[in-house]
């Protein structure tokens, strides 16, 4: 059976039991089924030979009484499940040929009802048909369902414990490794800040004008490093020759005792200024102390409250020091 969607060409060929060939055009153009009905009591033209000595031009397409193909052509309406009044208790046939089932189903008088499955064209003689073979389909594709949810479940299950144990592996071997990688990077960058900060010092107490410039800062620091009541005495040469690179306010300590940077250029004149420091009376409101990274101030704040709650005879035990790895800062108790 040949056809063409849309009907384009109108013509079909009867079958005759003759060797003359017929051919009818159809105006309005015609389904297979009036062709079929048109064409009795022989019905459309199947037989193979006669088909192809006919002389039907090649661009033509005609309706005829037999399919040799065996997959859906064009002309198959796929209209889905409905109900069929008509029940007869009949098994499900299949033939090879769509054209056979349909004229093997009016032949037997059993209803025009087919259906085409994957590799054969099976027909439903009744409703009840129709129901059993629904029924076997759907069960099948439950069936195929749920095996195929099991092993997509056995498949997700099996990725989820390789992703857990890899996770597992992650924290057990790399995530310790990595904070600590991390603790040693911190302590080396305020490791290069600190050394970075170690020719400076902080000068609490001495009293100065607000805004004033750096040079004038600078006329003050060396007033009171050569004074020796309120001061550090040292001597006017000593202070002359002492090399400032940097000397200036900062913006922490009371309003009219603003905190002094101090950069010196020689560590040894550093290191004099934090022995003399140490010798100044306690309570005289001065204070000389290395200049340290924000972190480290703060830790150096809190070892020294904790030191200021001991007892007299406590604290003289204990001093801060500062070292040039981690912890840095801390309080240390003196040798006896």
């Amino acid at each position: 059976m040949v056809a063409t969607p849309y009907n384009k060409y109108r013509r079909f060929k009867r079958g005759i039991k003759s060797s003359q060939e017929l051919f009818r055009n159809h105006s309005e153009g015609i389904t297979w089924d009036r062709a079929q009905d048109a064409c009795n009591p022989h019905g459309l033209e199947n037989r193979e030979e006669f088909l192809r000595k006919s002389g039907i031009p090649d661009e033509h397409e005609f309706w005829i009484g037999k399919v040799f193909d065996r997959v859906k052509t064009r002309w198959i309406e796929i209209i889905g499940c409905f109900e069929i009044a008509e029940v007869h208790n009949r098994l499900l046939s299949a033939v090879q040929s769509i054209g056979y089932c349909l004229e093997k189903c009016y032949s037997e008088n059993v209803g025009g009802y087919f259906g085409y499955r994957q590799l054969d064209v099976s027909m439903i003689h009744s409703f009840e048909d129709l129901y059993y073979f629904v029924i076997n389909k759907v069960g099948e594709t439950k069936r195929k369902t749920r095996t195929d949810r099991r092993e997509r479940v056995k498949v997700l299950e099996n990725q989820a414990e390789f992703a857990n144990g890899e996770l597992h592996d992650i924290h057990n071997s790399k995530i310790p490794n990595l904070e600590s990688l991390i603790a040693e990077e911190a302590n080396e960058r305020l490791k290069l800040e600190v050394w970075g900060r170690k020719w400076n010092l902080v000068i609490r107490g001495i009293e100065g004008k607000v805004g004033e410039s750096p040079k004038v800062t600078e006329n003050i620091v060396r007033i009171w490093l050569h004074n020796d009541k309120k001061g550090l005495g040292f001597t006017a040469p000593q202070v002359k020759g002492m090399l400032f690179t940097a000397v200036h306010r900062l913006p922490n300590g009371p309003e009219k005792k603003r905190n002094i940077i101090l950069r010196l250029s020689n560590l040894i004149d550093r290191d004099d200024i934090l022995s003399a420091a140490t010798k100044l009376p306690r309570g005289c409101g001065y204070s000389v102390v290395p200049d340290l990274p924000p972190s480290l101030a703060a830790r150096r704040g809190e070892l020294l409250a904790e030191r200021s709650k001991m007892s007299n005879e406590e604290k003289r035990k204990f001093r801060l020091v500062y070292l040039k790895d981690p912890p840095f800062v801390q309080l240390v108790k003196k040798r006896s």
